[in-house]
């Protein structure tokens, strides 16, 4: 889901009622400059993509985070030498 699709889903309520919400950004699975491996944008689509595909996670499922981590490590790839 792209950031703007969620502002619109938000915009049709009322900006004081309360709602649960998980939100995953790419930078919090990134790897660090020292890793021998780097998080794609194309990589984190795919996550996305899989992620919607599935129906997103449920209370019956692995630990969200878990999840969304062992998929950055599958779709991880290998740095560009400098």
């Amino acid at each position: 889901m792209k950031a703007r699709d969620l502002v619109d889903q938000l915009q049709k309520y009322d900006p004081d009622e309360e709602v649960i919400a998980l939100v995953w950004y790419k930078d919090s699975f990134d790897y660090s400059d020292d890793d021998e491996v780097v998080l794609t944008n194309e990589a984190w689509k795919k996550i996305v993509a899989e992620m919607e595909e599935q129906g997103g996670l449920d209370s019956g499922d692995q630990q969200i985070s878990e999840t969304i981590s062992e998929m950055a490590s599958e779709y991880a790839e290998p740095k560009e030498a400098d």
